[in-house]
This record gives structure tokens, C-alpha cells and sequence, in this order.
């Protein structure tokens, strides 16, 4: 999955230690999260794309 690194916004669930978060993000900082998901640091539980400028 690509993610355009500024023209989609993102709602995001994950799981950081003990901690459930939900985030706000942008392409650039989903595939920072996706980096650190795959170091085993976060697990992501919920992914939404809320806008996608480039569609149209």
C-alpha cells in the first residue's frame, strides 16, 4: 500500500506499551508509524483513510 505524503489524512489506531492511541496522521508519518511496527515497538489495531486529494 503506497501512501501519499501529504494529500491523504489518516485516523490511526495503535498500541504503544500499555497505551491504545489514536492519531490524526498524514502519509509521511503512517509510514514512520508502519517503520516502527515492523521494529516491534507498535502495533497497529485500526487504519482509516479519511482523505485522499489525490482521487478524484
Amino acid at each position: 500500500m503506497q501512501y501519499t505524503e501529504n494529500r491523504s489524512m489518516y485516523v490511526v489506531d495503535y498500541e504503544e506499551r500499555s497505551s491504545s492511541i489514536r492519531e490524526f496522521m498524514n502519509g509521511k508519518d503512517l509510514r514512520n508509524l508502519r517503520k516502527r511496527e515492523q521494529n516491534g515497538s507498535v502495533r497497529i489495531t485500526n487504519l482509516i483513510c479519511l482523505s485522499d486529494s489525490a482521487r478524484k
